[in-house]
């Protein structure tokens, strides 16, 4: 008889997959959806993100000048709670969340001067770590300690959480300016680092033409190396999803480029399609990036992207997308609507119909399907022997698809991690802990004196498979409920 967790990958994977469901000339059974989880206060949230599908912070003030606040979310926007500040405060607003991790974070906080550096180590209480220009253009942190900023013509690295800082490069750049080299000054727009070591920097401005100026550094920041590269209008944004792969904007969201490269930044490539103000992925093929109500997209690694015009009842200020199936879109007036996919007659008030992106394609749970078979071939051996040592050539042959399987699971953890951290959240965690404990159950049935012990470590073996199918399903396409 079919084991019926067998079905779990298929029925939670429709949850993702509504153009495998065309194909085969059914009704979606699922839809995309945006739906309200605002915060209840008349408050401007300017910053957001999201370390997981259900754990996010925002950062805002009840204005520009006053009241600023951190909120966090455990549970994917049910319920807010403030970790730092006081909507009611004359303190001026929080802006500029960044994490490099599920619980190491940093944001800014204006005080009319240097800024404040606010920053926690555990996700949950926040303390000035240091200080960073008021007005700074962008900023990241690769560890605890070091962390680099772009302002004007200057790149300025710390190493001791921002008490101190230095800088590592000018934006002075010898570009071709109608046919004669020169010494073209620019400045700094954004900054991203796809690893702890490798990070990349665009500028503006310069009167160098139909050109864009990236920096690139390979050493966490220390020393930075130059490059231009032919556009059409200044570089207004950067992100990269590894080291290599790559993305430029250019110009006003509306009317400027997207520029892809494959090449770590030596080429450049345009892109058809226009982004919004920043762009975000949530793993190598799917991507987001918003201007106002307009949401752009990508689900093909940001070869091509579509745009869509959404209603939100307020300005979008900017967004963070945790994964395939869960996104959180913020702005004024409180305002937080989450991207799910919901059963086809889900609905709830204000709800905002959404573009559905694909599910992932994952082999893993058809991988650990193929263990099912040797554990067949093992158990019809063992009726009637005296122990395991009548089953040699098929626990080789179990073991050896295992470690195949092994292999298998690193690259997909890598592959499905969220880019928006440099370190990748534990995707498969469940699944890493079964291997270990199917591989120990094996060298038990090998060791095993009687065929009564060796019959018990066996059902060992295909229960713990059965909790590996689990984890396999629920790594592949979860609910997002």
């Amino acid at each position: 008889m079919t084991n019926p967790r067998v079905l779990v990958r298929p029925v939670l994977c429709a949850l993702l997959v509504a153009g495998q469901q065309a194909a085969q000339n059914q009704p979606p059974r699922f839809k995309a959806i945006f739906e309200p989880v605002n915060v209840k206060a008349d408050v401007k949230l300017f910053d957001a993100f999201f370390a997981s599908e259900q754990a996010g912070w925002l950062a805002g003030g009840s204005g520009e000048i006053s009241g600023g606040a951190i909120l966090y979310t455990g549970d994917g926007g049910k319920t807010w709670t403030t970790q730092y500040g006081d909507f009611q405060s004359d303190d001026r607003a929080v802006t500029m969340l960044r994490f490099n991790n599920a619980h190491s974070g940093w944001a800014v906080q204006g005080t009319g001067g240097e800024a404040r550096l606010l920053h926690t180590s555990d996700g949950q209480s926040w303390n000035q770590s240091g200080s960073i220009p008021e007005h700074v253009a962008d900023y990241a942190f690769t560890s605890e300690v070091h962390g680099v900023f772009v302002m004007g013509d200057q790149i300025e690295l710390t190493e001791d959480g921002g008490q101190h800082w230095k800088s590592v490069a000018t934006c002075n750049v010898a570009a071709e300016v109608n046919g004669l080299t020169q010494t073209v000054h620019c400045g700094f727009t954004a900054i991203h680092f796809p690893t702890p070591t490798v990070g990349y920097a665009v500028a503006s401005g310069g009167g160098a033409g139909a050109a864009f100026f990236i920096f690139k550094t390979v050493d966490g920041g220390a020393t930075w190396q130059s490059a231009v590269i032919p556009g059409q209008q200044d570089a207004e944004d950067v992100f990269f999803i590894d080291a290599s792969i790559g993305f430029v904007r250019t110009g006003y969201p509306d009317t400027g480029r997207l520029f892809r490269t494959t090449d770590g930044g030596r080429t450049f490539t345009g892109v058809g399609g226009a982004t919004g103000d920043r762009i975000r992925f949530a793993d190598p093929g799917v991507g987001w990036s918003f201007h106002y109500g307009k949401m752009s997209y990508t689900t093909s690694g940001g070869d091509r992207w579509t745009s869509r015009s959404l209603t939100f009842p307020a300005s979008v200020y900017t967004f963070s997308v945790a994964s395939r199936r869960r996104g959180y879109v913020v702005g004024a007036h409180g305002m937080v609507y989450r991207y799910s996919i919901v059963p086809v007659n889900y609905s709830v008030p204000n709800m905002i119909d959404a573009p559905m992106m694909p599910g992932y394609d994952l082999p893993i749970a058809a991988e650990v399907q193929k263990l099912r078979a040797p554990v067949a071939a093992l158990r019809a051996k063992l009726a009637g022997a005296a122990n395991a040592a009548c089953c040699v050539t098929e626990t080789r042959d179990l073991q050896s698809l295992l470690q195949a399987f092994a292999q298998t699971v690193p690259p997909m953890w890598t592959r499905y991690r969220n880019p928006n951290l440099l370190l990748a959240p534990d995707r498969f965690p469940n699944l890493v802990a079964s291997y270990g404990s199917v591989m120990t159950s094996i060298e038990a049935f090998k060791a095993a004196p009687d065929a009564q012990t060796a019959s018990a470590a066996l059902a060992q073996i295909s229960s713990q498979l059965d909790q590996m199918v689990q984890a396999a399903s629920t790594a592949a396409a979860s609910s997002s409920q």
